[in-house]
C-alpha cells in the first residue's frame, strides 16, 4: 500500500512528514538550499540521528504500455511512447497498473529498444487482461532500507512512500 505525502512547501519553515520506513517511523524535512539552489531532502530517526541528506531528485512521468508477452521466462514489455532509457543498458523500472498483479512490481530490466524492454519471469505470470504503466523511478532512500522505497513524483509533487 502506498502513502501519500502532498509536498506543500513554506516561506516560514521546512516542509517536514514521518514516513514509515521498513516499519519505523521516521522525520522526513525537505528544506531551500540557498547554495544549491535547491529542495534538499533529509531523513532523520525519531530520535533525531541523520540517516540520508541529498539532494531532492524528482521522479519523471511513466508511460503507458500497450503490449506484454511472456516467452521462456522472459516478460517483454512494449510502451506507447519512447521511455527515454539508454538501448542495452540495464534499469530497476516499476511497472504498475498491469493484470494480473503479479506483472507489477519493481523489475530490472534490458532495454531492447526506445519502446521495448524485458525482464526475467521463470514462472508464467497469467494472461494480461489489463495494462498499466511504467516508471523510472528514483528512490530517494535506495541502500538505506529492505523493502520500503520513497519517492518524489515531479508531476503530481508528492512523496509516495511503499510499503
Amino acid at each position: 500500500m502506498t502513502t501519500i505525502y502532498p509536498f506543500r512547501p513554506s516561506p516560514t519553515g521546512p516542509f517536514t512528514f514521518q514516513p514509515t520506513l521498513d516499519g519505523v517511523s521516521y522525520v522526513a524535512t525537505i528544506t531551500w538550499s540557498v547554495f544549491g539552489n535547491r529542495w534538499m531532502f533529509n531523513l532523520n530517526s525519531a530520535g533525531g540521528e541523520l540517516i540520508v541528506s541529498r539532494a531532492l531528485v524528482g521522479s519523471p512521468e511513466g508511460t503507458d504500455i500497450v503490449d506484454i508477452s511472456w516467452e521462456h521466462g522472459r516478460v517483454t514489455v512494449t510502451t506507447e511512447t519512447p521511455h527515454r532509457l539508454a538501448v542495452l543498458g540495464t534499469f530497476p523500472l516499476t511497472i504498475q497498473g498491469v493484470t494480473p498483479e503479479t506483472y507489477n512490481g519493481v523489475k530490472t530490466c534490458f532495454i531492447l529498444s526506445p519502446t521495448e524492454f524485458w525482464y526475467d519471469a521463470p514462472e508464467y505470470p497469467g494472461d494480461v487482461t489489463s495494462y498499466g504503466n511504467v516508471h523510472a523511478q528514483v528512490n530517494l532512500v535506495w541502500g538505506y532500507f529492505n523493502e520500503s522505497t520513497l519517492v518524489f513524483n515531479s508531476p503530481a509533487q508528492q512523496f509516495e512512500v511503499v510499503p
